[in-house]
């Protein structure tokens, strides 16, 4: 269990993945199966890529003390698509330029409905969110958490020019 993580371990603990009873025909094939749910969803992708590479090095270290030497198949959507994807891509980096022990040995990433590209929501839309207003305050503390500055192609509070690009946190 990792600081920061709702809970990481194997899958079937939580139900609502065993749909069709996939998680026990890959478990019974031999496969072991993590489930990360993050303690903080909303934070910046650089802070949950640092907890997923620690999850990583941790599950490798497990495999080699086991003499395992199957690599890592990353499956991951939303947001987490774009954290497993910055983690990956980071570790990658830092062990060829050798500022890392050891690699991630992963062989297969999979993103589901990932927002690679960034993600679309309407500056009318974010404009009409006046934190006055009962609905308004919610939408807007979405609109401006970390995550939502990070994906947004267009964001409303753009510094230099409101509404014609991107936060500077993408």
């Amino acid at each position: 269990f990792l600081p920061g993580l709702v809970s990481s371990g194997p899958a079937d603990k939580i139900k609502g993945y065993n749909q069709d009873g996939m998680v026990d025909r890959l478990h019974a094939d031999g496969y072991d199966i993590y489930s990360v749910v993050w303690d903080n969803g909303d934070d910046h992708v650089v802070n949950n890529s640092v907890l997923l590479e620690s999850l990583i090095e941790s599950i490798n270290a497990q495999k080699i003390a086991n003499d395992s030497h199957f690599e890592n198949i990353i499956v991951s959507w939303s947001l987490g698509a774009l954290t497993a994807r910055h983690t990956l891509l980071k570790m990658e980096n830092d062990f060829y330029d050798g500022n890392a022990t050891a690699h991630h040995h992963s062989r297969i990433y999979v993103s589901l409905e990932g927002e690679h590209q960034g993600a679309n929501v309407p500056l009318g839309a974010q404009y009409a969110t006046n934190p006055n207003t009962l609905g308004g305050a919610a939408l807007s503390g979405i609109l401006n958490s970390p995550t939502a500055t990070e994906i947004l192609l267009y964001h409303f509070s753009h510094p230099s020019n409101p509404g014609q690009g991107a936060h500077t946190n993408r």
